[in-house]
């Protein structure tokens, strides 16, 4: 497994230096990551497994690993075509693929839950993400009519 894909909130910390990130966007312990050549949800599970909840890796460090699905997330068309590479030399030749800003907080107002309503509406405050493109995310994704006009609501609100 030499690329992964991180999905979630956290996400955005391939993009943003922690120290311009707003609180609400930094709160969670969790890492949504998903490999790219996992078919049938396998590395996923063993990520889930050695780096969980309560692990001794999440007990060392103070977070832990979701092992995600590619299949699972509400995400915007063309998604996978606006993923930030990140690599350091200290990660040996793996590369992780964060997902895009914009698309990470279309997906979450989509799914409608209150606490990424907190995490999106922080970053557009702090002018880390733009209402425009957000607004044409939300769009560009295949959910129900009701959600994306409460996607389309929150970020008004913001």
């Amino acid at each position: 497994m030499r690329t992964v894909v991180v999905i979630g909130s956290q996400a955005v910390l391939g993009c943003f230096s922690e120290a311009v990130l707003p609180p609400e966007a930094t709160m969670s312990r969790k890492i949504d990551i998903a490999a790219l050549d996992d078919e049938d949800d396998t590395k996923s599970q063993v990520l889930s497994g050695a780096l969980g909840e309560e692990s001794p890796f999440d007990r060392t460090f103070g977070f832990h690993v979701a092992g995600a699905s590619l299949r699972t997330p509400i995400d915007p068309e063309g998604w996978r075509d606006r993923l930030v590479a990140v690599s350091t030399p200290a990660m040996t030749g793996a590369t992780a693929l964060f997902m895009e800003p914009h698309d990470v907080c279309a997906a979450k107002l989509c799914a409608g839950r209150e606490h990424d309503v907190t995490f999106v509406c922080a970053l557009v405050r702090a002018g880390l993400v733009d209402p425009r493109t957000l607004v044409e995310r939300v769009e560009a994704t295949d959910v129900t009519e009701e959600a994306r006009q409460r996607a389309l609501a929150v970020i008004a609100g913001c």
